[in-house]
């Protein structure tokens, strides 16, 4: 009975792992931190191989696995450094500054319009609207009274109802119908004879109690090519000048130190780049002086 329970569970595990495993087609965080773990693999077998000091060759080899894994991983982590290129090629492409979204680099959005997600642009509500995604709530509209109709007495036209109005309107009065209204006042107009209701800022469309919003699409974008983060001088040479005089037992310890750190910070997306740069660094330092032996 125990043996079937154990086997039912093993299997029930077993599910769980492969409904749980993330998707990398999901999107750039979900891949930098599948990238992170697939990296881990390799780094777990380095820090065990010069723990147990293993021959120089040996840890050599676990390196350029690792080393391997690291240049992707800089790449779907979207590392600043290797979005220079990118965001170049985005800014002589569309004459306009641009920003990270991701592992891609977009021209900013027009002034007075903000991104929504990667692709889109909206434009900004004015104040006193409320934010409704694609739309702008109008605020509170108002009503203009009953208005001055014909009374006995008057002329057979409303010349006189409209100096009844304008003398109690400085704004000023309009018919609508067969009765006189007080004009709305400024940023508002009549909505049938009654209702001032709030104008729409230019550009949108007044659908009633709220403004559409313009919006236009930025593109897909301007991705790191896999060939950006190499062969950067910022990258090799940037903060290891001190290490340059290390020897090889000196450069493991550091090397170890960095794996450790990390593991240790696995779930800190900007920490892993930038201890995966600093370990990128460390072992090729590593494989140079190797060369020299």
């Amino acid at each position: 009975m125990q043996k079937n329970l154990l086997f039912i569970t093993a299997i029930l595990l077993l599910i769980s792992f492969s409904c749980s495993k993330p998707d990398r087609n999901l999107g750039n965080i979900l891949k930098c931190f599948a990238q992170i773990g697939d990296t881990i693999k390799d780094i777990t077998i380095l820090i065990a191989q010069i723990k147990e000091k293993e021959d120089l060759s040996t840890i050599l080899k676990s390196i350029g696995n690792v080393a391997g894994q690291i240049r992707p991983l800089l790449q779907q982590c979207s590392n600043p450094i290797c979005l220079d290129d990118a965001q170049k090629r985005c800014e002589q492409s569309t004459a306009k500054s641009c920003e990270q979204y991701g592992a891609i680099m977009y021209p900013k959005c027009d002034d007075g319009f903000y991104n929504v997600g990667c692709c889109l642009c909206e434009s900004q509500c004015p104040p006193g609207f409320r934010d409704d995604g694609l739309f702008c709530a109008k605020p509170e509209a108002y009503g203009r009274g009953v208005g001055y109709p014909w009374k006995f007495g008057d002329d057979l036209n409303l010349n006189n109802a409209l100096k009844r109005c304008e003398s109690e309107n400085s704004q000023g009065c309009e018919q609508n119908g067969l009765i006189i209204y007080p004009k709305c006042r400024q940023g508002f107009h009549s909505f049938g004879c009654c209702i001032c209701s709030p104008d729409c800022p230019s550009g949108t469309t007044d659908i009633g109690v709220s403004c559409t919003k313009p919006v236009y699409g930025r593109g897909f974008g301007y991705p790191i090519y896999y060939d950006d983060c190499s062969g950067k001088s910022s990258l090799q040479n940037k903060d290891s000048s001190e290490y340059q005089s290390a020897n090889t037992e000196q450069l493991l310890d550091k090397i170890l130190e960095l794996c450790q750190k990390f593991i240790e910070n696995k779930g800190d997306q900007d920490l892993s780049v930038k201890f995966a740069t600093e370990l990128s660094k460390m072992m090729a330092l590593l494989e140079v002086k190797s060369s020299k032996i």
